[in-house]
């Protein structure tokens, strides 16, 4: 029988920051989802663009639009959440399930791969880097492979 593993107070707030920003998500709070971010956060997203950074970063407004696309309440969620620790820089990886039913009334529901860099900044653990992704289609057809789940 293995004894559990203790945590590291970092690793505790690496997580909590994780689920912090995917509370944001849920309530479709822009101002919330850029707390959780470093100024010079890049994101690498599902939607939209190959990078959010620098000049293209998104903005509050950028999210609102995002968030305004999507009719009542959003289901997201992290599963097997791993994370690596050093000093002041982290990385997590794991999947997740986003799940929302657009104004145009299609629902969205799928799985995707999730990486984040994280700073510890002034003492505070923050989000510089995410990496959203979806594997594309064996088929020879070149298509996102959104219908998939662990």
């Amino acid at each position: 029988m293995s004894s559990p593993t203790t945590m590291s107070e970092d690793e505790v707030a690496v997580r909590a920051l994780v689920e912090r920003r995917a509370n944001a998500l849920r309530t479709k709070s822009a101002v919330q989802t850029m707390a959780t971010q470093t100024a010079d956060y890049v994101q690498y997203p599902l939607v939209g663009v190959l990078e959010y950074a620098g000049e293209t970063a998104m903005t509050e407004a950028d999210f609102d639009a995002v968030f305004a696309g999507m009719d009542g309440p959003v289901s997201y969620e992290t599963h097997d959440l791993h994370v690596t620790m050093a000093d002041r820089v982290a990385v997590t990886r794991s999947l997740s399930r986003i799940s929302a039913t657009m104004v145009t009334g299609d629902v969205m529901q799928m799985w995707f791969r999730k990486t984040l860099v994280l700073e510890k900044v002034d003492g505070t653990w923050l989000i510089s880097h995410e990496h959203e992704s979806v594997p594309i289609a064996g088929d020879g057809t070149g298509a996102a492979a959104t219908g998939l789940a662990p």
